[in-house]
């Protein structure tokens, strides 16, 4: 769009009183196509450098320090799950 017509609208600020639409204009530089050289990687590689979660156990370190196990008290949103999230208590 261009401005063809302005005058001063509220408080002195410039304000446009005839928008025309610009032509298209042909670019100037015909864009060039860019070629990425796709680098070959070795299938291992990109399984070493990748793990899947059920491979975790076999590439992560164990954790140096014991961990005190979670102590929760009985509640029945877990109940369901409750062994398998900590050790529960009845407080």
């Amino acid at each position: 769009m261009r401005v063809v017509g302005t005058k001063p609208g509220y408080k002195g600020v410039t304000k446009a009183v005839r928008v025309v639409p610009e032509e298209p204009q042909a670019p100037a530089i015909a864009r060039k196509q860019v070629v990425v050289a796709r680098r070959q990687v070795a299938w291992a590689d990109v399984v070493r450098d990748h793990p899947r979660w059920s491979d975790a156990e076999e590439v992560s370190l164990p954790f140096p320090d014991a961990i005190a196990p979670l102590v929760l008290s009985a509640h029945p949103l877990w109940s369901p799950w409750q062994e398998e999230l900590a050790l529960v208590t009845d407080e």
